[in-house]
C-alpha cells in the first residue's frame, strides 16, 4: 500500500525547518522526510505527487515568495 501524506505535514516541515525553499528544495526536502514513493492529500485533493502538492499550495496563497525563493505564510493551515 503507498504511504499518502497529508499537505499539513509538509507545511509543518516547512515551518519546522524554518528556511527559504526554491521548488527544487523543497521537493528534496519531502523526498527526504517523507521518502519519494509516497502521495499526498489535501482537505479537497487526493494522489497527489510531491510537485503537484507544491503547485497547489503555491496556488492556493500556503506561501510567502521573496525573490526567486519561498516560505510558508504565517497563519495559513486550516485547522481541521
Amino acid at each position: 500500500m503507498e504511504k499518502q501524506v497529508h499537505g499539513h505535514d509538509v507545511m509543518s516541515m516547512m515551518i519546522e525547518l524554518n528556511k527559504l525553499f526554491t521548488d527544487e528544495t523543497l521537493l528534496e526536502s519531502i523526498n527526504n522526510k517523507f521518502g519519494s514513493d509516497v502521495s499526498f492529500y489535501t482537505c479537497s485533493h487526493k494522489n497527489l505527487t510531491a510537485m503537484e502538492l507544491i503547485t497547489l499550495l503555491k496556488s492556493k496563497g500556503k506561501f510567502v515568495t521573496l525573490g526567486d525563493s519561498y516560505t510558508m505564510a504565517n497563519n495559513v493551515m486550516c485547522s481541521h
